[in-house]
């Protein structure tokens, strides 16, 4: 059974879409998802912050977006993935006793088909959805954006 990491970075990816009402916007798209049943459905004060840091910047592009609350979040630190930063912002959505739902790794594949990647960056044709590749993933959807300035 994989670690709820995956769910975790669907939650990010999903606060692309959120409006001014994001709690409901996010309990109908997460409850879609059956991603993680563990979630406990409100944000931590530090990302509502960084959720208002990103809309401020006027983000337009779906990936930059889910850069920018991973940034404000300060999951990784001088470039290196940060357990304890996500453990304390993110993790707190999750019951770590609740089973990891199948569709949560074929969701998040689906989702980086869209993603249009830098010359030369490619999702690894070998990507499992386990937590083991997860750095690499990141570096290569998070990092390898065309973000407008």
């Amino acid at each position: 059974m994989s670690s709820p990491l995956a769910c975790v970075i669907i939650l990010v990816i999903i606060l692309a879409t959120v409006q001014a009402d994001h709690e409901a916007d996010l309990r109908e798209t997460y409850a879609k998802l059956n991603c993680f049943k563990g979630y406990v459905g409100k944000f931590s004060d530090q990302l509502e912050a960084t959720i208002k840091d990103c809309n401020s910047k006027s983000i337009a592009s779906f990936w930059c977006y889910f850069s920018c609350c991973e940034a404000g979040m300060s999951v990784f630190v001088n470039g290196a993935f940060n357990d304890t930063a996500r453990g304390e912002v993110l993790l707190s959505f999750f019951d770590p006793a609740a089973p990891e739902a199948t569709p949560t790794v074929d969701q998040w594949v689906k989702m980086l088909q869209f993603v249009k990647m830098r010359k030369g960056l490619k999702v690894p044709a070998d990507y499992s959805g386990e937590c083991k590749d997860y750095e690499e993933l990141k570096k290569c959807v998070a990092k390898a954006r065309k973000c407008p300035a």
